[in-house]
């Protein structure tokens, strides 16, 4: 039986093909701090801060009422990416501002996950540059390639933005 030429060039082209680099993210403000009259921003630039991928304009992702918010970046000329989540909380009658960022490099041929979050533990916790708080710990902004879970899995490394699942 002969196959059809176009059928033999989709499969050389799909066997073929590289696997897929990207850095799944996704943000969030815990529940607990889901207000009226809160915002939530998100920028994402390449690492070495010459494109801007995804955001940081500074405008309202739909206020923290949203339970999450998922973006992908597939690798293309950078060697990562820089990300970060911003949200103004309602809290006693004043706004307070919380961030959390991530510098996430690409791992040649795999989809790894990152999750930024803003939660209680970290309202007011001032880190020192280079780093950033999760889970009420300041940690290295940047992440090691080594704690970059697979997409859908999570990592035994104890940074709470590769150790949870997205929610």
């Amino acid at each position: 039986m002969r196959i059809p030429w176009a059928v033999t060039v989709a499969l050389l082209v799909v066997g073929c093909a590289d696997p897929v680099t990207e850095v799944f993210a996704c943000y969030g403000v815990a529940p607990s701090l889901r207000r009226p009259g809160g915002e939530l921003r998100v920028c994402a630039r390449t690492l070495d801060g010459s494109r801007v991928l995804f955001g940081c304009d500074g405008s309202d992702l739909g206020g923290l009422v949203a339970e999450r918010y998922t973006q992908g970046y597939v690798r293309n000329r950078a060697d990562g990416v820089s990300l970060e989540i911003e949200a103004d909380v309602p809290m006693g009658g004043t706004l307070v501002t919380a961030q959390q960022a991530a510098d996430v490099p690409f791992v040649e041929g795999r989809i790894v996950d990152v999750a930024l979050r803003i939660e209680e533990p970290c309202m007011g916790v001032s880190c020192a540059v280079g780093e950033t708080c999760a889970l009420g710990v300041c940690v290295a902004t940047r992440i090691e390639p080594d704690c970059l879970p697979d997409h859908g899995t999570l990592s035994a490394c104890p940074d709470g933005r590769v150790n949870r699942p997205c929610e």
